[in-house]
């Protein structure tokens, strides 16, 4: 068996490769997208929290 020589046609194939590779990928982290949106929100939670909560501490020990 020989395999033609046209560069551009494996790159063209390549390239479609690429694609299909890429739509797969964003379709099985979509499901992620998701956790890694809670967690950025449970993390600006959880910083607001804490600086409020030095906050009234300062205010108490101030006075």
């Amino acid at each position: 068996m020989v395999i033609p020589e046209h560069p551009a046609l494996y790159l063209i194939i390549a390239v479609l490769c690429l694609v299909v590779a890429m739509r797969s990928l964003r379709r099985a982290l979509e499901p992620v997208g998701v956790v890694v949106e809670v967690m950025k929100a449970s993390i600006v939670v959880a910083f607001a929290l804490g600086a409020a909560l030095i906050f009234v501490l300062a205010a108490a020990i101030s006075g």
